[in-house]
């Protein structure tokens, strides 16, 4: 998300100069890479949708869930420590 904000500013500051201008392949080339980091670590909301997206007489996947709720338990952490961390 960084990667895109980051493009998106730098889209906004030339668009601010006149004359300067990104080439196509440089844009694609950055959309290329956030475009992989996306797809490295799906996040879990596109998982819980995707689970939510299982017809009810199909079992839902086992591995999926799994995956899912590890996640859903990492941001939790993450989050507890945010939290103790502005407590400190």
């Amino acid at each position: 998300m960084a990667r895109l904000q980051q493009l998106a500013n730098q889209l906004n500051a030339l668009d601010e100069k006149r004359g300067k201008y990104m080439t196509v392949s440089e844009l694609k080339s950055q959309v290329f890479t956030i475009m992989q980091s996306f797809n490295r670590a799906i996040p879990v909301e596109e998982q819980l949708r995707q689970l939510s997206a299982v017809n009810d007489e199909q079992p839902r996947p086992v591995a999926q869930q799994n995956l899912a709720e590890l996640h859903l338990q990492q941001l939790i952490a993450r989050y507890a420590l945010l939290k103790q961390k502005a407590l400190d």
